[in-house]
């Protein structure tokens, strides 16, 4: 293996996408069709944001060989983040129908397809992800948001995060999304139950300011001024950074 090889995985693997592309660009100086070097270099610049590079990266490596699913999945992700809803979305149903994904890659394939916005699609792909791997926290708190945005029952959407939240107790996203569901029907005091009994540690790993700002609103309405105050410090923590 080249050492421009192994710094440009090693660099990917630790999450520093810019050094990653940088040495899958000097990989590539040395070998042109090195069909890894393009796919790593797809990736790379797909995670830096910079997707006109990422989608000829990932063409140019389909040309040496086929991709993997995962690298067409992110290539029809990536179509769909420029506009090209459509192509995006027929490259992202002919994986779900074809029956070889994963359930984390059809996880993976709602994202893109609630992208394009086709919230109704990604149900789907939740649906399938939740046969090849029933009891799922992960795929019921995801669909349940599918459920929402293509306008099906709210309690459709209720029984599912209920059942996430019974299933990972702890996860604190799961409290969340309940929470903020059943406070926007009128049930506050439901809402502030599902969150009454997280700790610090817990309420301190939510990085989203919108999130925290709306729990300490909830937690202001409904008197629980400590948890409150905690959410909204918590908040201004974040923003400052």
């Amino acid at each position: 293996m080249s050492d421009e090889r192994l710094l440009a995985e090693l660099e990917f693997e630790s999450g520093n996408y810019l050094l990653a592309a940088q040495f899958a660009g000097y990989w590539l100086a040395k070998d042109p069709d090195a069909f890894a070097a393009w796919e790593l270099m797809g990736h790379a610049s797909l995670k830096l944001g910079r997707f006109e590079e990422g989608i000829d990266a990932l063409e140019q490596a389909a040309l040496l060989k086929p991709l993997a699913d995962v690298s067409r999945i992110e290539l029809a992700i990536a179509y769909g983040v420029l506009g090209c809803s459509k192509l995006s979305c027929d490259l992202l149903m002919l994986l779900v129908v074809s029956g070889n994904c994963s359930p984390s890659d059809l996880l993976r394939i709602a994202v893109g397809l609630d992208v394009v916005g086709q919230p109704r699609l990604a149900v789907e792909a939740c649906r399938n992800a939740g046969r090849k791997q029933p009891g799922s926290a992960e795929i019921q708190h995801q669909m349940a948001a599918y459920l929402l945005k293509s306008g099906q029952p709210v309690n459709l959407a209720e029984t599912l995060l209920h059942s996430a939240v019974k299933l990972e107790p702890a996860n604190i996203e799961y409290r969340i999304s309940l929470a903020s569901l059943l406070s926007g029907i009128g049930r506050r005091n439901e809402a502030i139950e599902c969150l009454r009994h997280s700790d610090s540690a817990q309420l301190a790993s939510v990085r989203c300011i919108c999130c925290l700002t709306r729990l300490a609103n909830l937690f202001f309405g409904g008197g629980e001024i400590e948890l409150a105050k905690h959410c909204a410090a918590q908040a201004a923590l974040l923003q400052d950074a």
